[in-house]
């Protein structure tokens, strides 16, 4: 079984289209030449892979490799969920930048 490490590495080197040398410290912008839509890109990856919601507002705090693990490994830390109700009276769900 592959490791978060190795997933994350693996989807990385999908969305870089490019065989690189990945590490924990590697920088996404520039090691590994990442632009805005390129990261936009990773992160709906790795959402999809770990079934997880990486808030658009937590995308420009993610500067390394290690980074992007540690979303993975503990995916509320940087967002808080509640239910709020809608408009509509459903109950739905809305994602807050912690703080």
């Amino acid at each position: 079984m592959n490791t978060i490490s190795e997933q994350i590495n693996k989807l990385i080197t999908i969305a870089s289209q490019q065989q690189q040398i990945i590490s924990a410290d590697s920088l996404l912008v520039e090691d590994l030449g990442f632009d805005s839509l390129g990261l936009i890109d990773l992160t709906v990856l790795i959402e999809e892979k770990f079934n997880i919601l990486i808030p658009a507002s937590s995308i420009p705090n993610i500067f390394t490799v290690a980074d992007l693990h540690d979303i993975v490994q503990n995916p509320c830390a940087n967002s808080v969920i509640s239910d709020q109700p809608s408009s509509m009276g459903n109950s739905t769900k809305s994602y807050h930048q912690g703080g």
